[in-house]
């Protein structure tokens, strides 16, 4: 038994281990500042993407080409909503000032874009750099 979706062992090399790695890299460079609440919020979002999409019937599907998988517009809603809530969640837990919510909002937009465009098993890995990138430096 394995913990992956499509009992597929290799399957796990990608996505929790990638998840793995990236909190880990979150928690020894990015802890407790504004770049670790949205890396770590739309890695929330990424995970509600897929729960959204099954509470729905017949979901809506698309695709970004040339590298982005087949995607729902409710897990891209899920995404943006996910992240919006944790960037707050997280905000509020580690006492830190939250951010104007034109910024929540931009970013959980981003991350729904990220992560629709990502290719297929690479999300996680995609949405860390392109979050960690767009904040001034």
């Amino acid at each position: 038994m394995s913990m992956s979706r499509s009992s597929n062992p290799t399957e796990l090399l990608y996505g929790p281990l990638h998840f793995t790695m990236l909190m880990t890299w979150v928690g020894l460079y990015r802890f407790m500042s504004y770049q670790g609440i949205v890396i770590m919020s739309s890695m929330i979002g990424d995970g509600i993407a897929p729960l959204a999409a099954s509470c729905v019937q017949n979901s809506h599907t698309y695709r970004i080409r040339p590298l982005g998988g087949i995607k729902s517009w409710e897990g891209s809603v899920g995404v943006c909503i996910g992240t919006v809530f944790a960037i707050y969640t997280f905000s509020y837990a580690l006492g830190m000032e939250v951010l104007r919510s034109g910024d929540i909002v931009m970013f959980g937009v981003l991350a729904s874009l990220v992560e629709a465009a990502s290719p297929g098993r690479f999300d996680n890995l995609s949405l860390t750099v392109l979050m960690d990138f767009s904040f001034e430096k």
